[in-house]
């Protein structure tokens, strides 16, 4: 599941899960073909196709988001939802098939609707393969994204730890009944973090953040590796990519589940000189190691190992990602995940949405997941994964790569994958 490498995708959602209800229809209902005038951005009126039940109208999401020039996603794996991110454009705006089918028997239901990674919890229904929710509902989703984004600004203002905030302006949604001219006004809004931010450090008597000079912005600052984004003009703080990596080639994808035992990873340039210098296994051989490996982590652990073979898989240099990944602990990859500087990545909480080719994450360990078996209602049975440094024993040392036992597919059941080795689940880091 890999969308373009720009500012893009999936967000796939998890999120930050916080969830708001929207009151909505319930049950099955009879839609009723019918068409709403809307103006978006103080545009031209549009007449949008939609459907009526109970007197609110339900509309395509991609009428809304393309318009808005706003990307994607929807849900996967048995859940019910979408997932909006402002900050990436739409992998397509051609304009959206014309609806013919008059009336309609759908059945409501539950469903999430994410913004920039928060989440409500509302309804909606699906009809021929499209999401239909009320327009309300992205407002309300945009509303909580914004409180939820504000919440996180005083805290980072009042504790003085930081200079700035995290993001500095939020894109929103804003959905408008004129009675007078019977039209609804949506429109993209835009609210200054930045300024928020200073305004309650300033009330405290703090110095201000300033954004930076586009001639600071422009300059490279060697001992921080910090650069400015020329797409979001938000600070990414990228690191270089791993040396040799613009020649690094993804794996060909898996047309089938792997064998058990089968290693899949290609780690060691020349096996036979091994990983390390010492029969101490202390001096790594950084020579020998594929590129993908050549990653801050240290050799033998098990983030070192999954940041590799997302690498080597998926081409995402997650070695470059602010950092995010390197220093911080398990238990808050999923959350730096959603951070806009990583925009080739998302995080996941719900443990349901489980995906190939993405990190799973406990409080304590990390895998990578090769391969999903699912269910005919699209639910995960069976999860094939490898891994590094997990019940090493006897000679084997802790902290150091084995390459004749890490790396190995393992299979398990999906309700066990989850509760291995009774360590608190996280969630998953997902290629865009």
């Amino acid at each position: 599941m890999k969308k373009k490498k720009i500012a893009a995708t999936m967000l796939a959602a998890t999120m930050v899960l916080t969830s708001v209800p929207v009151l909505a229809a319930s049950g099955t209902k009879t839609a009723v073909l019918n068409t709403a005038k809307v103006s978006f951005n103080g545009g031209p009126v549009q007449n949008i196709q939609c459907y009526n039940i109970d007197g609110y109208n339900y509309v395509r999401a991609r009428d809304i988001t393309n318009n808005l020039n706003m990307w994607i996603f929807d849900y996967k794996n048995g859940k019910t939802g979408l997932m909006v991110d402002s900050t990436a454009e739409p992998e397509s705006k051609k304009p959206m098939e014309k609806l013919t089918q008059k009336n309609a028997t759908v059945q409501m239901k539950n469903a999430e609707l994410a913004y920039n990674s928060f989440v409500i919890n509302t309804e909606c229904f699906l009809l021929n393969g499209r999401y239909y929710f009320k327009l309300a509902d992205f407002a309300a989703a945009s509303d909580n994204a914004l409180e939820r984004e504000k919440v996180g600004i005083e805290i980072s203002a009042n504790a003085g730890i930081v200079d700035e905030p995290n993001k500095q302006s939020f894109d929103g949604v804003s959905v408008q009944w004129n009675n007078d001219t019977k039209v609804i006004d949506v429109k993209r809004t835009n609210t200054d973090l930045l300024k928020i931010f200073n305004d309650i450090r300033a009330n405290d008597g703090n110095p201000v953040a300033t954004k930076p000079s586009e001639a600071e912005s422009n300059t490279n600052n060697t001992a921080s590796n910090n650069t400015q984004s020329t797409e979001t003009g938000v600070d990414s703080q990228r690191k270089p990519a791993l040396e040799g990596f613009e020649n690094h080639q993804p794996q060909l994808p898996l047309t089938s589940a792997p064998k058990e035992g089968e290693v899949l990873a290609n780690i060691l340039i020349d096996k036979s000189k091994g990983a390390y210098l010492d029969k101490g296994m202390t001096k790594i051989n950084k020579d020998n190691l594929n590129i993908p490996y050549r990653n801050s982590g240290s050799v033998g652990q098990c983030t070192w190992y999954v940041m590799g073979r997302f690498t080597e898989v998926t081409g995402i240099d997650l070695e470059s990602n602010h950092n995010s990944f390197v220093f911080n602990p398990l238990d808050k990859w999923v959350t730096e995940a959603n951070n806009e500087y990583n925009r080739d990545v998302y995080g996941i909480t719900d443990p349901e949405q489980i995906v190939p080719k993405s990190i799973g994450i406990w409080d304590g360990h990390v895998v990578f997941i090769e391969w999903v078996d699912y269910d005919s209602n699209n639910q995960a049975e069976t999860v094939y994964f490898t891994e590094a440094n997990w019940n090493h024993y006897g000679d084997m040392k802790e902290g150091v790569f084995y390459p004749d036992y890490d790396g190995k597919v393992k299979k398990m059941q999906f309700d066990t994958f989850l509760k291995r080795g009774g360590k608190k689940f996280i969630g998953y880091v997902v290629a865009k």
